[in-house]
């Protein structure tokens, strides 16, 4: 996590480069951003180059659509295009000494989120892992019944459930539109859904997680899913490992709640 922190500020330093390289305010008219929003929007724009610069030293080999899509989410969560955020950074630029203190902002709410982050993967280590299935899934030359990998738990309590697996999808595989998904039924039987999309086909590992948030009213009944699940397939050619489900109460996650974004969808 260190590592990745001084990562981190090496993008922040390539930016500030980069953008001094090719400085002139008069050449973008594009609107100008509110401090506090463009603070929200490059802290967000570095998680993803975090996300981004991880996936790469693990050899993920992200191609030019994956890279361009979280940038595209990105500017789309905070209703920026390129020529307002070019605007927006000109202008707050034009202040060395107030753009310094926004990075200073910047910086604090990164070094305490990733200190939060490595406090909860502590928490992980010793947490009991519900997942009530197998732990290692090949597919098709393992003999499963189920190719979508069901899975129920039921006398669930509050809170946040957190189900991840590292997923492998070989490149002959020809499933469309797949996706974890892990819900929430409710003793009035409403339902609430989360889910993560399976974005990678390289013959590689990648790390997907699912959160789903249960809320106190109504009674939650039970949480059930599918490792798997998927629009149609002809040939299905994947591997997965290392999955586990953890619980958490609301004040050990406390940034999740119903209001918060689901991850970042590359759709």
């Amino acid at each position: 996590m260190k590592n990745l922190f001084l990562l981190l500020i090496s993008c922040t330093l390539i930016i500030f480069s980069n953008c001094s390289k090719n400085y002139n305010k008069t050449q973008y008219k594009g609107k100008i951003k509110g401090k506090k929003e463009f603070i929200s929007f490059l802290i967000d724009l570095h998680k993803t180059d975090g996300i981004l610069i991880t996936a790469n030293l693990d050899d993920y080999n992200l191609n030019d659509h994956t890279v361009n899509s979280y940038y595209n989410y990105i500017l789309r969560k905070h209703k920026l295009n390129y020529v307002d955020f070019k605007r927006s950074l000109d202008y707050y630029m034009d202040d060395i000494d107030k753009f310094s203190y926004m990075y200073k902002i910047i910086i604090d709410s990164l070094k305490n989120e990733m200190a939060y982050l490595d406090s909860l993967q502590r928490k992980k280590i010793s947490k009991p892992n519900l997942w009530p299935g197998k732990t290692i899934y090949l597919i098709p030359f393992q003999d499963n019944t189920e190719d979508s990998i069901p899975f129920e738990i039921k006398n669930i309590k509050p809170g946040v459930y957190e189900l991840s697996a590292n997923i492998k999808v070989f490149r002959d595989d020809r499933t469309k539109n797949l996706k974890m998904r892990m819900m929430v039924e409710y003793e009035d039987n409403t339902i609430d859904t989360s889910e993560t999309k399976i974005y990678f086909k390289d013959n590689q590992f990648h790390k997907y997680i699912v959160k789903l948030y249960i809320k106190d009213n109504p009674k939650p009944k039970r949480i059930f899913g599918n490792l798997l699940t998927y629009k149609s397939t002809i040939y299905m050619h994947i591997q997965i490992n290392k999955i586990h489900l953890f619980y958490f109460t609301k004040e050990e996650m406390p940034w999740h709640a119903p209001n918060v974004k689901q991850q970042i969808n590359l759709d």
